[in-house]
């Protein structure tokens, strides 16, 4: 069963996420200096559109079932998991395709992080790096 994503229009097209250090464009990602094109991509790209026009750049499961697929009351199990299971493959490529493209970058970001306690997902987090003692 394949199943087709609605078309979905973002509330704005260009997002700059906290001191500016994030700007989601119409076909680029830039992030600390560098660019890249996600535009080849357009589930990636949806979902950094989604996730830019959300308050506070996070979103639950359902909101993104519901951004993405439309309404889903009233639809089967089956469907259902298959969303799900969709919901989950595009969070891990654009997770992968953050590692691809800003690796050397990305020490202190985790991003499309899930949080257990809110129950969502956040665009990015920063993550606490301890150094050794023997750094100074």
């Amino acid at each position: 069963m394949k199943i087709k994503p609605q078309k979905i229009y973002p509330i704005r097209s260009d997002v700059v996420i906290g001191n500016g250090e994030v700007k989601i464009l119409d076909e680029f990602l830039r992030w600390r200096g560098k660019q890249v094109r996600y535009s080849n991509t357009p589930s990636i790209s949806k979902l950094f559109k989604l996730f830019g026009a959300s308050p506070n750049f996070a979103m639950s499961k359902v909101e993104l079932m519901e951004k993405i697929y439309g309404n889903t009351q009233g639809r089967s199990e089956q469907f259902l998991r298959a969303v799900n299971h969709n919901i989950v493959k595009r969070i891990s490529r654009a997770r992968k395709f953050m590692k691809n493209n800003f690796n050397e970058l990305s020490d202190d970001v985790d991003w499309f992080f899930y949080d257990q306690r809110e129950e969502c997902w956040r665009l990015y987090q920063y993550r606490y790096v301890q150094s050794s003692r023997w750094d100074v």
